[in-house]
């Protein structure tokens, strides 16, 4: 489980820092990617532009863990999140 949590980990705190060079190293390049709230993309040069983009219009401030649940091979996420993305500030849980 500790790999797992570790790649999630790095995940999150790759958007913190806006480092692009994470998502190569933990995503497979023909990656179906669902975010929590619907959208999908598909292949990893999908989720570079995407990252890419969201990042020129906004900023990660905060994307705390919670808790991890596991479950056989999956593991989900509970998490509080906090940005700025088009000089508005936002947050979620």
């Amino acid at each position: 489980m500790i790999k797992r949590e570790q790649i999630i980990e790095n995940y999150f705190q790759s958007w913190i820092d806006k480092n692009i060079t994470v998502l190569s190293k933990i995503f497979d390049p023909n990656i179906v990617y669902t975010e929590c709230y619907g959208p999908e993309y598909h292949g990893l040069d999908t989720i570079e532009k995407w990252f890419d983009d969201w990042n020129t219009r906004g900023t990660v401030l905060v994307w705390t863990i919670r808790q991890y649940i596991h479950q056989g091979s999956m593991t989900a996420v509970e998490w509080y999140f906090e940005c700025e993305f088009e000089s508005e500030l936002l947050s979620y849980t």
